[in-house]
């Protein structure tokens, strides 16, 4: 009985994570969506990426997330300005997506810290 009850807690579990990692997901989608609509710069994008790597828990939790943010660089739907750009620039400074972001911010090192 000691097994099938421990078999069912680790499922109940996984089932219990991978809902948790899926709401997550879906936060970040919404967010990204907002994104698009013009809200965040990429230095604020940044900043936001600096910070969920700073509250990583664990070998797991960074695993978690750096499959979040590929999923988000796979997509490649979303842009986000450089801050400053506009009339004092010209415009001449083209929008990064996802990814370039997150190779311009500092995320990946506070990750691995």
């Amino acid at each position: 009985m000691s097994w099938f009850s421990g078999k069912v807690g680790n499922l109940v579990r996984d089932a219990q994570r991978g809902a948790h990692a899926a709401a997550e997901r879906a936060a970040e989608r919404a967010q990204a969506v907002g994104a698009a609509a013009g809200a965040r710069n990429a230095d604020e994008l940044a900043g936001e990426l600096e910070a969920q790597a700073r509250r990583v828990n664990g070998p797991q939790g960074a695993v978690e997330l750096l499959a979040r943010w590929l999923e988000r660089s796979d997509g490649g739907q979303c842009s986000f300005p450089l801050a400053g750009t506009g009339e004092g620039t010209h415009g001449l400074a083209e929008p990064l997506n996802f990814h370039q972001v997150i190779l311009r911010s500092q995320a990946l090192e506070i990750l691995l810290d």
